[in-house]
């Protein structure tokens, strides 16, 4: 985009320079001659001139990379504006003045049409004002580049003004040709100035091996920007900058710029604590997280403390180190999880407290590649202990999303973290003027569906659709909710935010059929492709995906109840997360966007209040499956019909993604 661009600049003041030398000499000249082209000409000339620049005020500010973007394009204005003089006093001298007025007109015309062709920047305005920049072209009429660019406009007119009869002076004086000066002086503003900056070392020849690049001396600390003063203090530093003088400077790079706004993390957290997991005093927090999450961790730290909490501890989790546990470790190994993590969960659930859970992985697709019975093997960071107590809501929990440049990269092909952060802020309705009162609203929503899906006293649901034919029993009353749950105390949160499903726990026993899933799944750092599950009398009898399937095989075999299922989950267009049209490649969002299963525990809030138990064994005397995983996986969509089965036949519940009563 970069050559258009400046060349978008070159052409817009390459039609101003022409007229220094001409304007002058017409006027003390053939005045009044040619009228009509001299009127045309100009006209054209500011119009197209004051369109191009504007939209090049906007689209050159890539607030990425600042200082660059200034700097090229202060060369090419006075490169345009100076080497016209020339262009005109060669233009005239061979054709007269309508040769000069056709080259002004034309190139602003030129500069007009190419800026037509550039696509938008991430340019702060253009993110509040696209619904999805990056993907359109340039709007020339940015709002925010408006008063900026006519005001800059006015002075280089201004300058061309008084330039303008430099010409006359200069021949006044003998001098000849003014161009010639005009071109030697935009030659010295274009050509760069020698650097005060030592020159950088020799790189070190390269190696195979990353293992042989000298560490950095201690000498060679790189130094840190400074925080901008209107950012709360847990708000991630600039990155440090380049270290010149050292030989490992030249392979180094620096880390990307946060894309999310502070503002934005501070609001989010506030949502999560007043809506999804309301904090009371003396309260015990954990927050599970990747240490690419870092900057909504400590956000959510901030606004845990800020609310009274006891303690709030972040715990990070690295796939990467995952990956080489994988790699190298004892396969005998895999399944152990350190017990201080399980002892840490056991803690806040003797206390009392809230657990967050942040997803959004930083490497999707890590683990592809490896063998798929290891990577079954190793569940982290799932944990037992947590799955317990989040299934009996021994404490309020939650999982929320955060955006990151490898997600996005997954989901757009570049990583686009800003991008992704846009869909999110709406999905998680933080655009919303009272984001906390647009939740409320959306969960009385959802709670009315499911009493009325309830009050069908519905036996069975049907799944109909490409290669899916699968007939799910239900228990007897069987209920229906949403994901604004009650802990043990009787204290309300929402296990998922955002939530667009409701859903009841089936009677694992009664599954027949084949189902086929509509959205990759994220297992454990492996990426499901198309994966088919046959059921017969409940159990998952054949396996089939392009991708992963063992890795699926190797899960639920995990415990009798792996291969069974354990939710049944509604989801209609209405969903935010369905309505972006987006796979997130992340199951906390594809599983607001469609229909969706899962294999594993049974959700208590959707066993009806008469089979509710915490013996294992009565529960599965009822139909209630028990698991120590559970993993949902899409199966709807506008091709999937589902279908209601009860005491008055056959009632369509879903179809084309719409509810049907």
């Amino acid at each position: 985009m970069i050559g258009r661009l400046l060349g978008c600049a070159a052409g817009a003041f390459l039609s101003i320079g022409p007229l220094i030398p001409a304007v002058p000499r017409y006027v003390t000249g053939p005045l009044g001659r040619q009228a009509g082209m001299v009127t045309v000409s100009p006209a054209v000339t500011a119009a197209a001139g004051v369109l191009a620049y504007v939209g090049l005020a906007a689209l050159a500010g890539d607030h990425r990379r600042p200082g660059a973007a200034i700097n090229q394009f202060s060369v090419v204005v006075n490169a345009g504006l100076l080497a016209g003089p020339v262009t005109a006093e060669t233009r005239y001298a061979a054709s007269g003045f309508a040769a000069v007025w056709i080259t002004a007109a034309a190139a602003a015309l030129g500069s007009a049409v190419l800026g037509r062709t550039l696509p938008t920047t991430t340019s702060p305005d253009a993110e509040r004002t696209s619904p999805d920049p990056g993907t359109g072209r340039a709007r020339l009429s940015h709002r925010s580049a408006l008063r900026p660019g006519f005001g800059y406009l006015a002075s280089v007119w201004g300058c061309t003004a008084v330039s303008a009869f430099l010409p006359l002076h200069v021949a006044a004086l003998g001098g000849g040709s003014g161009g010639l000066h005009f071109l030697v002086y935009g030659g010295v503003l274009a050509c760069p100035p020698a650097s005060a900056e030592p020159p950088s070392p020799p790189r070190r020849p390269s190696s195979t091996s990353d293992s042989s690049a000298p560490p950095c001396h201690s000498a060679c600390s790189p130094t840190r920007s400074a925080r901008p003063a209107a950012s709360p203090w847990w708000a991630p530093s600039p990155p440090p900058e380049r270290c010149c003088s050292c030989p490992c400077a030249t392979t180094n790079t620096k880390e990307p710029p946060l894309t999310i706004p502070p503002a934005d993390l501070s609001g989010y957290a506030d949502v999560v604590f007043d809506v999804a997991v309301p904090l009371l005093a003396d309260d015990r927090v954990l927050i599970n997280a990747e240490v690419e999450h870092a900057p909504l961790a400590r956000a959510l730290a901030e606004a845990a403390y800020a609310r009274g909490a006891r303690y709030a501890d972040i715990w990070y989790f690295d796939p990467h180190a995952k990956r080489s546990r994988l790699r190298h470790a004892d396969t005998a190994s895999l399944a152990e999880v350190p017990s201080w993590l399980d002892a840490r969960n056991e803690e806040v659930g003797r206390n009392g407290g809230v657990i967050v859970n942040v997803r959004g992985a930083a490497a999707p697709d890590l683990l592809a590649g490896l063998d798929p019975m290891r990577v079954g093997l190793d569940r982290m960071p799932s944990l037992t202990s947590r799955q317990r107590l989040q299934l009996n809501n021994l404490v309020r929990w939650t999982i929320v999303p955060y955006a990151t440049p490898e997600w996005a990269r997954a989901v757009f092909g570049e990583p686009d973290q800003a991008r992704l952060w846009r869909h999110l802020r709406r999905i998680l309705r933080l655009d919303e003027p009272d984001p906390r009162a647009a939740w409320r609203q959306r969960i009385a929503e959802l709670l009315d569906r499911a009493r009325r899906l309830t009050e069908m006293r519905l036996d069975a649901v049907r799944f109909e659709g490409p290669g899916t034919d699968l007939t799910i029993g239900l228990l007897p009353d069987a209920h229906w909710t949403a994901a604004r749950l009650e802990d043990v105390d009787g204290r309300p949160f929402q296990a998922n935010l955002p939530t667009e499903e409701v859903f009841t726990t089936p009677d694992y026993r009664r599954v027949t059929g084949t189902v086929r899933a509509t959205r990759p799944l994220s297992l454990d750092g492996t990426l499901i492709r198309d994966l088919e599950l046959t059921f017969a009398d409940g159990v998952v009898t054949d396996v089939r995906a392009s991708a992963g399937a063992d890795v699926v095989r190797a899960h639920q075999a995990t415990d009798a109840g792996a291969a069974r299922l354990g939710e049944l989950a509604l989801v209609d267009r209405s969903s935010r997360v369905g309505e972006s049209g987006i796979t997130y490649l992340e199951t906390l969002l594809d599983e607001n966007a469609t229909c969706h299963l899962a294999w594993g525990a049974g959700l208590p809030p959707g066993v009806p209040a008469s089979l509710r138990t915490d013996d294992p064994a009565r529960l599965d005397a009822a139909g209630v499956n028990t698991s120590r995983v559970h993993v949902d996986f899409m199966v709807g969509g506008p091709d999937v019909t589902v279908t209601g089965l009860g005491p008055g036949g056959k009632v369509v519940l879903l179809r084309d993604d719409a509810w049907q009563f």
